[in-house]
């Protein structure tokens, strides 16, 4: 039996393990813009509370001038200086402006040209000063710091408003590294009959059909009912979500440590 009976205390678990594992936290109405695209949701209206009942203060609108963004350009913005300082600046911008603007037919080609991106780095080319004059170099700039995790900024957020074509969604958990929404978790309570995992895998199909700009830059989904969980790919149907195994390495969280805020 669940020892959770609402998916509040499953979100704010997960939150904790997330914790436990070194992510800092943000509520999404910490990352909200200062008005909406509608004209109807601000900042203000989207102010939320911990706990206990203390509100969490919005952040600068630098990572999301309106609720469409799906990145924290500002944080990916840092994160591609961090990691490729020896590449100018006017490059490392043009290839950010290349990863906010990936053009393909459909989400899933949209979501392979964005993987290699990932995981083999943007070519890039500029001019520099050579032994016989100015010379094009050709290189990779990359979007993580696979030899230096530490390099990396690690970022869970709960509740994050997102409006595409009128839609107005907010996943439970999303997980940025380096401002990428690499993960999508979508919690359900198994105390509820009409909530389980099939439910939490349908309900990211939802969110895949009406805010797809998210999904562009996505890793892994994650279904969780707080006694089992799942995970699969963006094209994978229900039958591909593999378990999640917990490895005896993962620290315990203490449920009593601090949020990062």
């Amino acid at each position: 039996m669940s020892k959770f009976t609402t998916e509040d205390q499953i979100e704010t678990y997960n939150l904790e393990l997330l914790d436990a594992l070194g992510y800092a936290y943000r509520h999404g109405a910490a990352l909200t813009p200062n008005s909406s695209p509608t004209g109807q949701e601000t900042a203000q209206s989207l102010r939320a509370r911990d706990n206990n009942g203390s509100a969490y203060q919005v952040e600068s609108t630098i990572d999301r001038h309106n609720f469409s963004e799906v990145l924290l350009k500002h944080r990916l913005s840092q994160a591609i200086r961090r990691i490729n300082p020896h590449i100018p600046p006017e490059i490392r911008d043009q290839a950010q402006r290349e990863l906010q603007n990936i053009a393909s037919p459909d989400l899933i080609s949209a979501n392979e040209t964005f993987h290699n991106y990932l995981t083999g780095g943007i070519t890039v080319e500029y001019q520099r000063d050579g032994e016989t004059g100015s010379e094009t170099r050709g290189e990779q700039l990359w979007l993580i710091d696979w030899d230096n995790l530490d390099n990396n900024e690690f970022l869970a957020v709960n509740q994050f408003t997102i409006i595409e074509d009128n839609h107005n969604r907010r996943p439970d958990i999303i997980l940025f590294i380096n401002g990428l929404p690499l993960v999508v978790i979508e919690l359900k309570n198994a105390a509820d009959a009409q909530a389980n995992l099939h439910t939490a895998y349908n309900q990211l199909q939802t969110y895949k059909r009406e805010i797809p700009s998210l999904f562009i830059y996505n890793a892994l989904l994650v279904i969780s009912d707080g006694l089992s969980a799942r995970a699969g790919s963006l094209s994978a149907n229900y039958n591909r979500f593999s378990q999640w195994k917990l490895s005896s390495r993962v620290p315990s969280p203490n449920p009593s440590q601090r949020l990062i805020l």
